[in-house]
């Protein structure tokens, strides 16, 4: 959270301010800048928008809900980046591992490359095929 904030406040365009007395949005989660409604990146925490709150005041249980689900909208969308990132540094980490374990049976990792085809008529093609000693057929090697 510290580093989101500091990052924020080194954001020349940012127009929130730590306290809530002192921002735009007076710790709503929303301010009108310009004309425009805007979240708040400090006190927005998934508070219903100020237009949708005013047409819903003459019903308190609506009201509720709607405020209910908006908060809840809002962490699960917040849950669901957290997880994404996670995930990121899982994979990241599982690559170093495995990383790791060639390196310590003192093998390096392999990189795939790409094929690269090169006309017939380049080079001599030669078929060859590894075989064990014990595998290979001298009978034809010394005719006379």
């Amino acid at each position: 959270m510290d580093y989101q904030m500091n990052a924020v406040a080194q954001d020349s365009s940012f127009w929130a301010e730590l306290e809530e007395i002192d921002c735009p949005c007076q710790g709503d989660g929303w301010a009108n800048i310009n004309d425009e409604w805007g979240e708040c990146p400090i006190h927005f925490h998934g508070q219903l928008h100020p237009e949708s709150r005013d047409l819903l005041l003459d019903d308190p249980k609506v009201l509720a809900e709607a405020e209910r689900q908006s908060t809840l909208s809002w962490r699960l969308e917040k849950a669901r980046h957290d997880l994404n990132e996670l995930q990121v540094k899982v994979r990241h980490a599982q690559y170093n591992i495995h990383l790791l374990e060639l390196e310590k049976v003192n093998r390096t990792a392999t990189t795939k490359m790409e094929v690269v085809k090169m006309p017939e008529n380049c080079y001599p093609t030669v078929q060859m095929k590894a075989v064990r000693p014990e595998e290979f057929d001298f009978s034809d090697t010394f005719k006379d």
